[in-house]
């Protein structure tokens, strides 16, 4: 809420100045950023993620809006236009791509141990807790 209300007040606070625009559009996300990385405030993990690139993504925006020329004639406005294109096309891909790989783990999950062990409960059941020990302790894996 603090971001979306600072950005059209620094527009509006710079007036037709490009310099203090950029320069305050930067600072307002870079912050933003910075305390989002800090906090997660999103419940999910990958939420926090995809925010965090759209944040970066639109920090590229805004540093690629400061190399263009202060006054666009009516044929430079084709490259502004292509290059905007270019940047959306892009957004919705790596958004899309995003939305496609969380779709496959929700379909397939995988397999949630790495290792199943099975002993015979008369005999082996002490050597199966052991194993299961060793591989808990010597390792990331997971053990049903």
């Amino acid at each position: 809420l603090c971001r979306s209300f600072c950005m059209p007040m620094i527009a509006v606070l710079a007036g037709n100045d490009k310099t203090p625009q950029i320069l305050g559009l930067t600072m307002v996300t870079l912050g933003w950023t910075a305390v989002q990385a800090h906090f997660f405030p999103w419940r999910l993990q990958i939420v926090n993620r995809i925010d965090m690139c759209l944040n970066a993504i639109l920090l590229l925006c805004i540093q690629c809006a400061a190399l263009l020329p202060s006054r666009v004639e009516n044929d430079d406005s084709s490259q502004v236009q292509a290059f905007m294109f270019v940047v959306l096309c892009g957004c919705c891909t790596v958004s899309l791509g995003i939305v496609a790989w969380m779709l496959g783990r929700w379909v397939a999950p995988g397999v949630p141990y790495t290792f199943f062990l099975c002993h015979h409960k008369a005999g082996a059941d002490i050597i199966a807790r052991y194993l299961k020990t060793l591989l808990v302790f010597g390792s990331q894996a997971t053990v049903f």
